[in-house]
């Protein structure tokens, strides 16, 4: 099978799966270059094509789950400053599906560090209007101001973000709320990015008014999905169900989207979330749930259950 048909296929089941966990909107990374279809080799924009029409397609709507994409540039690659421009041309052609520019790969290799990137940002932002910037960030467990830098880059979510807790005036400033920290505990967890999982900074920032939301990371590499995430944050952590509502509101009002599609979707929670409180918000919680079909990751079975 070639490249573009094994991308939007898996694309697919992402928000198949996505959808039955409850999910309604998804940013998925993906590169568009170099991709073949069948025996032809793709253009970016043709493969953006492929991709819209893929999307498009009663299965792929059936779904509920509406997605957007980010390009991703490896950040230690010897070209990643000519793929930074080349990503904003396209983001820029292709508004209607690509909203967000991530430089991906830990910040700590010599070819990585985020400053690197700042006459390249500085000059793409000369050259084209604002397109979103989710970029990883303080990756690594040693202290450094890769946060602080990673935002001087301009970007308005940082993924991962452990170590940002050893930065004290950046964690000030992200007190402010203009710029999110996408958590994946999964990930961290299994990369060891925090000693343990009780000792993760999460509920740090989420209780220092750090906009805070949950993401899987790389559900396919570590078997678990979105509800893992939640499951541990819960558990580990005592979040409070305004706390556990509050993050996922979160995740949706930092998302690379236009205004009035953001706020559909941000009322579409606001009445699922009425709903569910007053379905299971009274009596025996566990009783009314007792009939709620269960999907059980791989990651789950070998470590939350008992």
């Amino acid at each position: 099978m070639d490249q573009a048909t094994i991308l939007t296929e898996l694309a697919v089941e992402n928000m198949e799966r996505f959808g039955d966990e409850g999910l309604r909107y998804v940013e998925f990374q993906l590169s568009p270059w170099n991709r073949r279809y069948g025996e032809k080799p793709l253009t970016d924009d043709e493969f953006h094509e492929v991709l819209k029409e893929r999307l498009a397609k009663p299965d792929a709507l059936a779904t509920g789950v509406a997605v957007r994409f980010q390009t991703n540039v490896l950040r230690f690659a010897d070209d990643a400053e000519e793929l930074v421009e080349k990503s904003y041309a396209f983001v820029d052609r292709h508004l209607d599906l690509w909203v967000s520019i991530n430089l991906v790969g830990r910040e700590d290799n010599g070819k990585g560090y985020p400053l690197r990137f700042l006459e390249t940002f500085r000059k793409m932002r000369r050259r084209y209007p604002a397109i979103g910037l989710a970029i990883h960030g303080g990756e690594v467990d040693e202290p450094n101001h890769h946060v602080r830098d990673t935002l001087l880059l301009g970007a308005n979510r940082i993924g991962h973000g452990t170590n940002l807790i050893t930065d004290p005036d950046t964690l000030l400033l992200m007190r402010t709320g203009k710029f999110a920290v996408e958590v994946s505990l999964v990930s961290n967890q299994l990369l060891q990015y925090a000693e343990s999982i009780e000792l993760h900074p999460f509920p740090e920032y989420l209780r220092l008014g750090i906009p805070v939301c949950l993401a899987t990371d790389d559900r396919g590499m570590w078997d678990s999905n979105m509800t893992d995430e939640y499951f541990l944050a819960v558990t580990s952590f005592n979040l409070s169900w305004d706390e556990v509502v509050h993050v996922g509101r979160t995740s949706l009002e930092f998302a690379f989207l236009p205004r009035r599609e953001k706020r559909r979707l941000l009322e579409e929670y606001e009445r699922d979330v009425a709903a569910f409180e007053a379905r299971y918000g009274r009596g025996d919680w566990r009783k009314l749930t007792s009939d709620v079909p269960v999907r059980v990751s791989g990651y789950a079975a070998r470590n939350l259950l008992p």
